[in-house]
């Protein structure tokens, strides 16, 4: 049943507003650095820092039944 409800088209909704929002400051931070050096791994780092620990609450909720 997990599965079921980790791939349902609401929880991917949800999976695709988090990663836009997260993508949406990535992109303002690079923006912002117009003209300045910088590592784009450590931006994406940062990235993928920031969505995967907004998703494991989601993932748990899903996972435990809302428990």
């Amino acid at each position: 049943m997990c599965i079921t409800e980790l791939f349902s088209p609401q929880s991917l909704g949800s999976y695709k507003l988090i990663l836009f929002a997260k993508l949406h400051g990535l992109l303002c931070r690079l923006f912002d650095a117009t003209g300045k050096h910088l590592l784009l791994k450590d931006h994406l780092t940062t990235l993928s820092l920031n969505v995967f620990p907004r998703l494991r609450p989601l993932l748990h909720f899903l996972c435990t039944g809302g428990e």
